[in-house]
């Protein structure tokens, strides 16, 4: 009465597969995501990093340094300055992919 000689998937197995398949990709979205993000951050402060050592390279030793840097679309403010004590620091301000502020500095003991 039956032949079950044809090959193939039925369509119960097809639609459980996928199933299958779309839950394992739903599942993986969210992680690809949040590493892209990452990735965009290290990018950031790749460059702040950068900015910040070609500014303190450029200025003279002797004077104090504030200004903005645009540089692929995204803003750095870098600062130069005494503190207290009279000990050099560097910092440079940007916002990070999740568009939150970062400030990175070093002073001159580092």
């Amino acid at each position: 009465m039956f032949n079950n000689s044809e090959s193939g998937f039925s369509l119960v197995e097809s639609i459980i597969s996928f199933s299958l398949i779309i839950m394992l990709v739903s599942s993986l979205l969210p992680l690809l995501q949040h590493l892209s993000q990452d990735l965009k951050n290290m990018k950031l402060k790749m460059d702040a990093y950068r900015i910040l050592y070609e500014q303190v390279e450029m200025m003279a030793l002797n004077s104090i340094y504030q200004g903005t840097v645009i540089e692929n679309q995204s803003e750095y403010g870098v600062q130069v300055d005494k503190d207290l004590n009279g000990d050099w620091f560097a910092c440079v301000k940007y916002m990070d992919a999740s568009n939150q502020n970062v400030r990175t500095c070093f002073n001159q003991n580092e």
